[in-house]
């Protein structure tokens, strides 16, 4: 069984769903092998630190304008 002990009251938070990394970083590869400039928005670069190391060390050119947006060339 399941007890929940709960409050009187609820306070209002603020959160948000991450963007998802692995599918940041399959446009990334995408974007290379097609050879197209791709824009990804809502990416936060932050949470593909690692990632973008290897990208990088394959050769892949992107930059990132903002924590949200990376542009690969």
């Amino acid at each position: 069984s399941l007890s929940i002990n709960g409050v009187k009251n609820l306070n209002p938070s603020k959160w948000e769903i991450i963007p998802d990394r692995i599918e940041t970083v399959t446009y990334m590869a995408l974007s290379a092998i097609l050879g197209n400039q791709m824009i990804l928005k809502n990416a936060n670069n932050n949470f593909i630190k690692e990632p973008l190391k290897l990208l990088s060390s394959m050769g892949i050119e992107y930059f990132c304008s903002s924590q949200n947006t990376i542009i690969v060339n």
